[in-house]
């Protein structure tokens, strides 16, 4: 994704509502913390990690925002 897209291009959902099953190490979202040390600990840069896990996103849905 990243090849195709960009670094800014990649965010993770966090909606666990309606999940019937979850990953391991990611049951809920007090997890996600494990989730960000992992990908640095495989050796992301940490803006890339903080895109994919937060700021992506969010600047995703402040473009939108802007035309509701």
């Amino acid at each position: 994704m990243i090849k195709l897209g960009g670094e800014a291009l990649p965010a993770l959902g966090t909606d666990y509502l309606g999940m019937g099953l979850t990953p391991v190490g990611l049951e809920d979202l007090s997890k996600l913390g494990s989730l960000r040390s992992a990908l640095k600990g495989a050796g992301l840069a940490s803006k890339l990690t903080e895109g994919v896990l937060n700021d992506n996103a969010y600047r995703f849905i402040l473009k939108c925002s802007e035309r509701w």
